[in-house]
């Protein structure tokens, strides 16, 4: 490991590592504009130059392999100088529109004029001003604002190997622009916007929403497919304002994809329900969540006293948190003795895999995993075609369905056979043609709103938090545990998805020795079903 001495300070690093990353590790990285972790190092910006003896001049650190015996200044005057001229350069005809631009709060070229700019600009000259366009449907361009550091070409180039967008024309007219005709189309293009220093790509699905100063930032998980890409979710006055990702290498590195992003739309829809519904004599009721839970307490036990637990069903969903399912499964197996479960499954997505490594699964079911862990099953729509054929005989009379699939489509042989059941309950975030059809609809909590565990595809064990409250308090765990309760299960007792994890981990020999807060930031994997290493 190469031994450097960086502003006085002895440090080791790793063979390869670069000399931005090595005087990070000495707690001076240098600022920089166009050098980005997840990118190939480019040098053109010039920001992290710093001063290394026996080197000629100044180095760009981001281009500069960490080597034995160096001695780096990261401050030395001549450094101060040339980034106090670098930075009066990049603000020669960058417009003065940090009000009304979107990456005002998180905006490099802000901090570094701040901390390293000249606070004068001697430029008299008029500026240079080109019309704002989109570049897509997902992508917006402010020109004037762009420095040219290439982050958005190599992320091109590199990552998603699409390379939409160039440069155009010369001198301080250049420009970066798509090819004509061709318009950023990749599943990946918002991480466009994330990796752009300053204002200048912008999404237009959170254009002019909130000020980032105002966002509440929650780290979670993307339940766009079973990858489980780590991300915060940013949520203002009530609603989910846009999700980004977060760094973890074990599964999505720097990036997460479009459909990640986006597919929040689905929380705003008035037609979402709030709260618990009954339906009686072709009208529906607002009812409190008691009431509910007596109306299926009544009719269970009715079915249970007469036909037995065989004629009582239930519908999981692998949109359902470990601990929702393990709740799930006590319930059906063990309090109503044994009743019949069957799992819903998502529509399956378009595989994408980038040449830069990151992969999109094709499996839209983000806890397959875990309902296989679990419960020991798996999403499957031909299973429950043949439960709507056991209801059309009459030998299943009660259906419970847990769903919080957004927009699930269920099997029309399900949704024909429903009137024929005595207690149909459905608890989901969206309404659909089989809660129109059911006796008790229980509003579900998305994603956004719960609070627990997940497994990806990977088999790593991940944190789910809720950035959001649910319709109902407590989300959908503490309705199971009221399901628990009044059908005499005291293992209901405790609702906390900290709880439930637990007493999951104590009986589950494939979650064996973890813990729920141990999983931390980035989950780990599960040891008890040869998941890997960290």
């Amino acid at each position: 490991m190469p031994r450097l001495t960086i502003n006085g300070k002895e440090v080791d690093v790793p063979a390869g590592t670069r000399l931005i990353d090595a005087c990070g590790a000495a707690g001076r990285m240098p600022p920089h504009f166009c050098y980005h972790p997840g990118l190939k190092p480019d040098g053109n910006c010039r920001m992290c130059m710093v001063e290394v003896e026996g080197m000629r001049g100044l180095v760009a650190s981001c281009t500069v392999p960490a080597a034995d015996g160096m001695v780096v200044h990261t401050d030395s005057p001549a450094v101060i100088e040339a980034r106090r001229g670098i930075m009066e350069f990049f603000l020669l005809h960058h417009p003065l529109d940090c009000p009304v631009c979107d990456k005002a709060g998180e905006c490099i070229l802000q901090d570094h004029a701040f901390d390293h700019g000249p606070g004068h600009s001697r430029y008299i000259e008029e500026k240079t001003v080109r019309p704002k366009r989109t570049l897509g449907d997902t992508l917006a361009l402010w020109p004037e604002r762009c420095i040219r550091c290439r982050r958005c070409l190599r992320f091109l180039d590199d990552v998603t190997g699409t390379s939409e967008l160039g440069f155009v024309d010369r001198g301080d007219h250049t420009d970066i622009d798509i090819f004509p005709g061709h318009p950023i189309d990749n599943p990946l293009s918002l991480n466009l916007v994330d990796i752009c220093p300053v204002g200048a790509l912008i999404s237009r699905d959170f254009l002019f929403k909130a000020r980032v100063w105002n966002l509440k930032k929650t780290d979670s998980v993307c339940p766009g497919c079973s990858r489980g890409c780590n991300v915060v979710v940013e949520s203002y006055e009530g609603k989910v304002a846009r999700i980004r990702p977060r760094l973890n290498n074990a599964v999505n590195g720097h990036w997460m994809c479009d459909h990640g992003r986006l597919m929040h739309g689905y929380l705003d829809d008035s037609e979402r329900p709030a709260t618990p519904r009954k339906r009686e004599d072709a009208r529906t009721f607002n009812i409190p969540v008691s009431e509910a839970v007596d109306v299926i307490k009544l009719n269970v036990g009715g079915i249970l006293e007469s036909d037995g637990p065989e004629a009582v069903a239930g519908l999981v969903s692998p949109w359902m948190t470990n601990e929702e399912l393990h709740l799930a499964g006590t319930f059906f197996r063990d309090t109503l003795g044994g009743a019949r479960l069957a799992a819903l499954a998502a529509h399956p997505g378009e595989s994408y895999e980038a040449p830069g490594g990151f992969r999109i699964s094709p499996d839209r079911n983000p806890n397959r995993r875990g309902l296989q862990e679990v419960l020991g099953l798996a999403p499957d729509l031909d299973g429950v075609i043949k439960l709507a054929e056991d209801i059309e005989a009459g030998t299943v009379k009660v259906l419970i369905v847990l769903s919080g699939i957004p927009g699930a489509v269920f099997p029309e042989e399900l949704v024909a056979v429903a009137s024929k059941l005595n207690l149909l309950v459905v608890q989901d975030v969206m309404t659909s043609q089989l809660a129109d059809r059911a006796h008790i609809v229980l509003p579900g909590a998305a994603f956004t709103e719960k609070d627990g565990s997940v497994i990806n595809d990977d088999g790593r064990v991940q944190r789910v938090r809720p950035a959001l409250p649910p319709p109902l308090p407590g989300g959908d765990l503490a309705v199971l545990t009221a399901l628990l309760q009044i059908f005499g299960d005291d293992r209901g007792g405790d609702s906390t998805a900290s709880r439930v994890f637990d007493r999951l981990a104590g009986t589950n020999e494939a979650f064996k020795g973890l813990r729920f807060e141990s999983l931390g930031a980035l989950g780990k994997p599960l040891p008890g079903a040869g998941a890997g290493t960290e």
